[in-house]
Formats: structure tokens, C-alpha cells, sequence
């Protein structure tokens, strides 16, 4: 027969406690190469290999394995060769063919078993391990020696191997939050620079504002400061043309003065009157009278009460 490519072993299948038979998907010598386990012990009793001859087959057991029981179908050819040739005898082409399948299959183990062990570097002694009893498993410690792991071994490092799970589902989870709460310190620190922008702008405006008002503040003492130098130099002038000049710059400008205590009516007599101060200051008749004086002071310093009109209206 041809020797295909295939994997020596089958499985792994699960029992459910009713299923007795399990394919085989590789050719095997003979029945007694197949080895078959169960949850990882060898038995061998208890199934039947059916159509050993052919390059595919079935094991039957006499009882359904229990459910969820690993079943393994693997070949373990005898390494032998027990066909004589005789060199002056005949050659059955079979037995020749049947020989050179035997060493393919024994070549495809040895193959699928070197595939899964420890191997050193080219060049470099294997390590030594021991002996190490059925069941137990090999561990490399850090300094890369071999040893024996006992037959807790695995379960440890199962255990081991759910903890670190554990540990990385919740990384996992705290990762998440994490990045949870980051997304929401930038929208807070996303606001908090918009507020300081709209605090900034209302600063600048307030800013300008102030700086306005300033100004203002300047401007009105300036002019107060002028207002008040011509109101001294009035007050030492000895002429009242110059009082004069003033008062009537002042009614061509529409300005007016506000004065405490003079009503309405009273309002209406400085504008009615105002034509007797022009006349008297104009025709010099009363410019050395000191009441006249103090009576135009106290109207260009805007102090004019009502009855100092009938000062105006006597001399008038």
C-alpha cells in the first residue's frame, strides 16, 4: 500500500456516555500498533479495532466512555524488522512494499514525537532530567535546568495560569475605567479652558473699560483744572470787560450754569437780565462798584441766587 502524509493519532474526542465508536484517520500495521487512551491513561482492554487492513477505521468500546472522557487513537509501531531475504531466494514484491510501509510509519511517529520535545541548540549537550516517573511533568526553573515538577505540577501551573486570567480581566476592566475617567478629565479640563478664555475676554473688556474711564476721569480733571484757572484769573481781574467776554463765550457756546436754589422763574430772570450786565459792564458806568464785582464773581462761579438780580436791576 501508499503511505499518506497523515497525523499518527486521532483526537482528541469527548465521550457523552453513549457514543462507543471513534474513527481512526491514519493507516496502522497491524491492530496491535494502535494505542488507545482515555483522559491520558493507556488501555487495553475493553475496545476492538475494526478493519485493521484498511488505511481508515473505527475502535468500538464495549462500554460508552463517560461524558466529557479525552479519547486518543494513537499508532506506536513495533520498531522491528522481521522479514529474512535470501539472497539466491525469491522476492515477493508485497512483502517488500509492506516492509518499506513499515519504516514510513515508524518514520511519521518518530517525526510527530520529536516535534513536541525539548531539543538543544545544535552544537549543545542536551540537559539532563533524570528519571522522571508516569504522570509527573518536566519543568525548566530560570536558570534553564530541567527537572522533575511532581504530579501536582500541572494542576499548580493551571492554577497559576487562571490567576494570571483573572488578573488580566480585571487589567482588562480597570484599563477600561481608566480610560473611562480620562475622557472625562479632558471634557472637564476641555470647559474649564473655555471658562478661563470667556474669564480672560471679560477681563480685556473690563480692562478696556477701566482704561476709558480713565481717560474720562483725566479729561473732566483737565477741563475742571482750566475751569477753575479761569475762574482765578476772573476773580483777580479788575475789569469787568473780561467777566463779560466770558459770560457771553458762554451763551454763543449754549452753556448754562446750574444754581443751587434758583428756580425756574428764577432761571427765566438770568436770561432776561443777562442784557443789563452786558449793558453796565459795556458802557464801564459801574466797573469800580464792588457789589457789581462780587455779583458777576458769583455768576461766572455759578453761585447766583436770586435775589442778587436786583442788585443788576437797581444799576441797570
Amino acid at each position: 500500500m501508499t503511505v499518506q502524509p497523515n497525523d499518527p493519532f486521532s483526537g482528541p474526542y469527548l465521550g457523552n456516555g453513549v457514543t462507543v465508536r471513534f474513527p481512526r484517520t491514519f493507516a496502522i500495521y497491524e491492530a496491535n500498533d494502535l494505542v488507545v487512551t482515555v483522559d491520558g491513561a493507556a488501555v487495553t482492554t475493553g475496545f476492538t479495532v475494526l478493519t485493521p487492513e484498511a488505511a481508515m477505521g473505527e475502535v468500538e468500546f464495549d462500554t460508552p466512555p463517560a461524558s466529557g472522557a479525552e479519547i486518543y487513537l494513537i499508532r506506536r509501531t513495533s520498531i522491528n524488522q522481521e522479514t529474512d531475504y535470501s539472497a539466491q531466494g525469491a522476492v515477493a514484491p508485497e512483502q517488500v512494499e509492506r516492509d518499506l510501509d513499515k519504516a514510513v510509519l515508524i518514520t511519521q511517529e518518530l517525526a510527530r514525537d520529536l516535534e513536541r520535545s525539548i531539543k538543544a541548540p545544535l552544537g549543545q549537550t542536551a540537559p539532563s532530567i533524570g528519571d522522571i516517573p508516569e504522570g509527573n511533568y518536566v519543568v525548566m526553573g530560570p536558570d534553564q535546568e530541567l527537572s522533575d515538577g511532581g504530579p501536582n505540577q500541572m494542576a499548580q501551573m493551571q492554577s497559576l495560569a487562571s490567576q494570571a486570567a483573572s488578573s488580566a480581566s480585571s487589567a482588562a476592566v480597570a484599563v477600561t475605567a481608566a480610560q473611562g475617567e480620562v475622557a472625562e478629565a479632558a471634557a472637564h479640563v476641555q470647559a474649564a479652558e473655555q471658562v478661563l478664555n470667556e474669564t480672560q475676554d471679560v477681563f480685556s473688556d473690563a480692562q478696556v473699560a477701566l482704561e476709558q474711564t480713565q481717560a474720562a476721569r483725566d479729561a473732566a480733571q483737565g477741563y475742571a483744572e482750566d475751569a477753575q484757572e479761569t475762574t482765578d484769573g476772573l476773580k483777580r481781574s479788575q475789569n469787568l470787560g473780561d467777566i463779560l467776554d466770558v459770560l457771553l463765550a458762554r451763551q454763543n457756546l449754549g452753556l448754562d450754569f446750574q444754581f443751587s436754589g434758583l428756580r425756574m422763574g428764577g432761571k427765566r430772570l438770568y436770561q432776561e437780565n443777562f442784557k443789563h450786565c452786558v449793558f453796565l459792564t459795556r458802557n464801564q458806568r459801574q466797573a469800580n462798584d464792588p457789589d457789581m464785582k462780587a455779583v458777576l464773581e458769583q455768576f461766572v462761579n455759578g453761585r447766583f441766587a436770586e435775589e442778587q438780580w436786583q442788585i443788576l436791576a437797581k444799576r441797570s
